[in-house]
Order: C-alpha cells, then sequence, then structure tokens
C-alpha cells in the first residue's frame, strides 16, 4: 500500500482521511480492499492517486481499477506512461503524417463524425468532466482529432494531458446545459457534433416541437394527440369503448367524469387539480382502474 499517495471521492475530489489500509485475498484469488476495518464494495465513491513502481509518475484510477491492477502479478509495475512505445510528440506528428496520406473522401467523412480542433475549443468551457467525473479539469489537456496510438488501426480523436503527454480519450463526458445549467452526460463528444446548444434530455423535450396528429376515437370524433404513447391510450379507449376526447389539461374521459395526463416519463403518478397523470410506470394500474369504474 505503499503506492497509495492518496484516495479522494469522485463527487469533489476531498481526499479522504484514513488511519489503516489493508487488501485481503479472496478464496476465489481476488482482492478486497479493506479501510479502518470496512470493507470497500465495488459500488464505492472512491478514486485512487498512486505512484508507479516502473517510472514513479503519479497515476490518478477509480479504486476498483486499483484493486483490479493489486489482483495482477504486473499490475503496479507499470502505467500508461511508462507502457506508451514514443513521445506524446512523436505520435502526434507520426499520427499528422499518416492521416495526411489518406484520401480526401476519408478526410472528408472522418470531420462528418467527429470534432476538428475548432469545434471542440467551442464546447471546451461547457465540459465539466470525462470519464465520469475522472478528470475535471480540462485546462491542462490538449485536443487532437486523429491520433493513432501504437497497433491501433483506425484514427480517434484524444485529449492529451500536456504535463504527462498521456492520451485520454474523451468518453462519458459531462457538460453544463445551456437551457437549464444542471450538469448532464453524454457518451462521447462526437453527441456535440453540429448543435448550436448543448442541452439535457429534458430541455430537449422541452424545445422539441410536438408533432400534431389526429385519430379518431370510438365514436368517430377526431383526437390530437403528439406521442406514441398518447395514440396507445387512445387505442385502448377504443377497444373498452370508452369515449376519449381532448380537453385543456390533456385527454378527458366524459362518461367517467376523468380527465388524464399522459407523460412519457415518470412523473408522479398522484391526481393534481382534479387531473390524473398516467406515465409509463403507473400504466397498466391505471387502464385496469377504468375499467372499473
Amino acid at each position: 500500500m505503499d503506492s497509495i499517495v492518496y484516495i479522494c471521492y469522485k463527487i469533489d475530489n476531498k481526499k479522504l482521511n484514513f488511519e489503516n489500509i489493508e487488501c485481503e485475498k479472496l478464496s476465489n484469488g481476488k482482492i478486497q480492499m479493506v479501510i479502518d476495518g470496512k470493507i470497500i464494495r465495488r459500488k464505492n465513491p472512491f478514486r485512487v492517486t498512486y505512484k508507479c513502481f516502473g517510472c514513479e509518475a503519479l497515476n490518478t484510477v477509480n479504486l476498483n481499477n486499483f484493486v483490479s491492477k493489486l489482483s495482477k502479478d504486473n499490475g503496479l509495475k507499470s502505467c500508461r506512461i511508462c507502457s506508451q512505445q514514443f513521445s506524446g510528440k512523436n505520435i502526434i506528428e507520426e499520427s499528422d503524417r499518416k492521416f495526411s496520406c489518406m484520401s480526401n473522401e476519408y478526410k472528408s467523412n472522418y470531420f462528418k463524425v467527429y470534432l476538428s480542433r475548432e469545434e471542440f475549443e467551442l464546447y471546451r468551457n461547457r465540459i465539466v468532466s470525462i470519464q465520469r467525473d475522472k478528470f475535471s479539469d480540462l485546462t491542462g489537456f490538449e485536443y487532437y482529432p486523429h491520433i493513432q496510438l501504437n497497433n491501433q488501426k483506425y484514427f480517434l480523436p484524444y485529449l492529451m494531458n500536456t504535463k504527462q503527454e498521456v492520451f485520454e480519450l474523451p468518453k462519458h463526458v459531462k457538460f453544463k446545459c445551456d437551457g437549464c445549467g444542471c450538469d448532464y452526460g453524454y457518451v462521447d463528444l462526437e453527441t456535440f457534433k453540429n448543435k448550436l446548444k448543448l442541452l439535457c434530455k429534458d430541455c430537449v423535450t422541452v424545445t422539441k416541437p410536438l408533432k400534431i396528429c389526429i385519430y379518431k376515437n370510438c365514436e368517430g370524433e377526431k383526437v390530437i394527440y403528439h406521442t406514441n404513447f398518447e395514440l396507445k391510450f387512445i387505442k385502448f379507449c377504443n377497444t373498452n369503448s370508452i369515449r376519449v376526447v381532448n380537453c385543456s389539461k390533456g385527454f378527458e374521459l366524459p362518461d367517467k367524469n376523468i380527465v388524464v395526463k399522459i407523460v412519457s416519463n415518470k412523473d408522479s403518478s398522484k391526481s393534481c387539480d382534479g387531473v390524473t397523470i398516467i406515465n409509463p410506470k403507473n400504466y397498466m394500474k391505471t387502464i385496469k382502474s377504468l375499467n372499473k369504474i
């Protein structure tokens, strides 16, 4: 455990204070960490910064990854920094040379998917973290849009830690929503491509224009709906000879004296202001109760 420099919380990088840390080998050969007598499970909030035995460079990984390294014979004797065959500068130069030799069609198609350096800089200040909060400060990183590492067959965009000259994949990117200001996650940077605003799921739903579609109820009257989930409810009403019509609050079932609102997410299922909320979670229970009224 001498290699551990410190342990911190993933969410805010606050260092964990502890007096004793041990590793226990289980009967299945795996290792579990025990901190101050408490077994650390796989679902834990910790990240470890440790010193590589090979090059003495500092590495930061999630605690689960560190424990996995301990299970291997050479786990801490080398790291990404000392196992990298060439310096960052040489990798960049060689990647640029190889990419320049590719056809114009290939390069054009490549940048239809991946961000150019200029595009990345437009989004940089809105990126909160990458790799599930492993790196939350990107001031020491430079973006390179087409890198080919070691025996890697394809080019991929990477962020390079300029101090250690280590390349990191910009995956599991968390950004600041331009709509509500919350932190929201995308799988990769490619999702940002051609977006003027970066919006979370809720803000996308609000700003997305609703489709206006028409379906006839059981009495042949036109009913306006916007989503497939609403259409599913209308068809249920038709099958069970329940008259459904539009109203200002959603849908009204005049014969049953009920007003319902259909939502696609799992909002509150409780009635409010005389309106029954129907969502995917309570749908089956609600439609069964309608048949009993």
